[in-house]
C-alpha cells in the first residue's frame, strides 16, 4: 500500500506543485528534487545528492530539495526558501538544502510540516523540535567540511536521513491518533482481509496435512508388516521358526528314513 501511495504521489505532486508555483511566480518543482539552473553540481555529486533525496521519499514519504542559486530573489532568503518549499511540497513533510556559490554563509537548511492535522499541541511541538534538531545537525555536519561541495553533500545526507525518519514518526503518530479515535485505516482493513484469508487456509490446511501424515504412516507400517509375512508351510529350508529364536524350535533339521529293505539297506 505504501508503495502505491508513493507511486501516485510521484506522479501527481509535480503537476500540483507546478501549478501553485507558477501562480506565485516561482520556478517549477524539479522532478529529481535538485533545482540547479546554473549546473553548479557536477558528475558524481548529482548522483549522490539525487540518491539521498530518493531515499528520503522511499523511507518516509519526506520531500527533500536541493536548491542552488547564484542570486537570491528579494532580500529575505528565508522567506523565499519557505515559500518555495511550501509551493513545491504542498502539505507534505519537506526539507531543503539551500546554497549560494561564493557566499560563505551557505549552505543553509530549512524544513517543516505544514498541514492541517488533529495532532495535539504537544505532538506538534515535539515534532517541530525534531525538525529543528535535524536542521542544527545538518548545519553542524556541513561546517566540519572544508570543501564547499562536500558541505552540500554532507548537509543533504543529514537532511535526507533525518527527514526520512521523521516521515516514519509522522505515520506512527497518525496511526496512534486513529486508534484513539477508533478509526480504521485502509491499511488495517487490507491486512485484516489478508489475515482472515490466511486464517481460513491454516484452519483447513493444517488438519488435512496431519491426516495425510497419519494415513501415509499407517500404510507404510502395513506394507512393512506384509513384506515380512512370507512364511510357508511346511518348512522346507532351515531357518529359525518365525524368524525369532525365542519362539520355539531351533536350527535343527530332522531326517526321517524309511524301514530297511530285505538286504539290510535303508532308504532316506
Amino acid at each position: 500500500m505504501r508503495v502505491l501511495i508513493f507511486f501516485w504521489m510521484v506522479l501527481l505532486l509535480p503537476a500540483m506543485a507546478d501549478s501553485r508555483a507558477a501562480s506565485d511566480g516561482l520556478p517549477p518543482m524539479p522532478v529529481n528534487g535538485i533545482y540547479d539552473p546554473d549546473r553548479w553540481l557536477k558528475g558524481d555529486a548529482i548522483d549522490e545528492v539525487a540518491r539521498r533525496i530518493t531515499g528520503a521519499r522511499e523511507k518516509g514519504n519526506a520531500l527533500v530539495y536541493v536548491v542552488i542559486l547564484s542570486e537570491i530573489p528579494g532580500d529575505d532568503v528565508e522567506s523565499f526558501a519557505l515559500k518555495l518549499g511550501r509551493a513545491w511540497a504542498q502539505e507534505n513533510l519537506w526539507g531543503m538544502v539551500f546554497h549560494v556559490p561564493g557566499d560563505d554563509t551557505y549552505p543553509r537548511f530549512w524544513g517543516e510540516l505544514n498541514r492541517p492535522s488533529d495532532w495535539t499541541g504537544q505532538q506538534l511541538a515535539d515534532f517541530q523540535d525534531s525538525i529543528d534538531r535535524a536542521i542544527v545537525e545538518a548545519t553542524k555536519r556541513s561546517e566540519w567540511q572544508d570543501d564547499v561541495l562536500l558541505q552540500v553533500e554532507s548537509g543533504t545526507r543529514v537532511i535526507a536521513d533525518e527527514f526520512g525518519y521523521l516521515g516514519l514518526v509522522m505515520e506512527r503518530i497518525d496511526h496512534k491518533n486513529a486508534q484513539a479515535r477508533g478509526d480504521r485505516l485502509p491499511e488495517e482493513d487490507e491486512q485484516e482481509k489478508e489475515g482472515g484469508g490466511l486464517g481460513v487456509i491454516l484452519l483447513i490446511g493444517i488438519p488435512l496435512v496431519l491426516f495425510s501424515v497419519v494415513v501415509l504412516g499407517f500404510l507404510w507400517v502395513r506394507k512393512n508388516e506384509e513384506d515380512g509375512d512370507d512364511y510357508h508351510f511346511p518348512e522346507t529350508s532351515p531357518r529359525k521358526r518365525f524368524r525369532a529364536p525365542w519362539s520355539g524350535g531351533g536350527n535343527i533339521l530332522v531326517q526321517f528314513v524309511s524301514p530297511g529293505g530285505e538286504d539290510g539297506s535303508r532308504r532316506s
